[in-house]
């Protein structure tokens, strides 16, 4: 094999890429509810006062909104660029850490 490897001269086919970031999309007619928007701004207040936060959860009744406010706060985060890398796992009632694992891996880009 290593006779094989000298005697070869292979031009590298590939290159690693960097993936673009994170990005959270809104949409257009978007409008954030005062307690949505006053959630939104808790939660911004709280990253921005304290470095040592490093990730947020957030649980609520199905169908409530939890998604649609993690998006806009994920979007503002990476606005201002408070963090190097922002992802997003959905955790469901009964955690499936595989999942989740695969969830965070898949969406952690370099910018």
């Amino acid at each position: 094999m290593t006779q094989l490897n000298h005697n070869s001269k292979f031009e590298p086919f590939s290159s690693k890429t960097e993936l673009p970031g994170l990005k959270y999309h809104s949409f257009k007619d978007f409008v954030l509810f005062k307690s949505t928007e006053s959630a939104c701004n808790e939660i911004l207040k709280a990253l921005i006062k304290d470095k040592s936060f490093h990730m947020i959860g957030h649980h609520g009744m199905g169908g409530s909104g939890k998604t649609t406010l993690v998006k806009e706060v994920g979007k503002k985060v990476e606005e201002l660029k408070l963090f190097e890398k922002v992802v997003m796992a959905t955790v469901s009632q009964t955690p499936n850490i595989r999942s989740i694992q695969e969830q965070i891996a898949d969406r952690r880009v370099s910018r």
